[in-house]
């Protein structure tokens, strides 16, 4: 009989699964002392302002709109907006 991996026999059992790629690690960078970083209702600055950030909040950054936005997870609350891209930092972020 042939052995099937915990995934196989989970799928072959009817189970859905889903299985995404991780968020890419981020935190806002390079704002002016005391300037904060807004995150957006949607990717425009004439979008509502949920909340405001500093530098180093920790994100994930989940997509990009394609045009300098980034759709971001703020780490310490939970919610998700859109800030610009480029007072974003992070390592190898990658939305290909």
């Amino acid at each position: 009989m042939k052995k099937l991996s915990p995934l196989a026999f989970l799928a072959a059992a009817g189970v859905a699964l889903s299985i995404s790629a991780p968020a890419d690690a981020a935190w806002v960078c390079d704002l002016k002392k005391g300037q904060q970083l807004s995150l957006r209702a949607c990717a425009n600055t004439s979008c509502r302002v949920k909340d405001t950030h500093s530098n180093g909040t920790k994100l994930d950054a989940l997509k990009s709109s394609g045009t300098n936005w980034i759709y971001v997870k703020v780490k310490r609350t939970g919610r998700k907006g859109w800030m610009k891209e480029p007072y974003l930092c992070g390592d190898d972020i990658d939305f290909g």
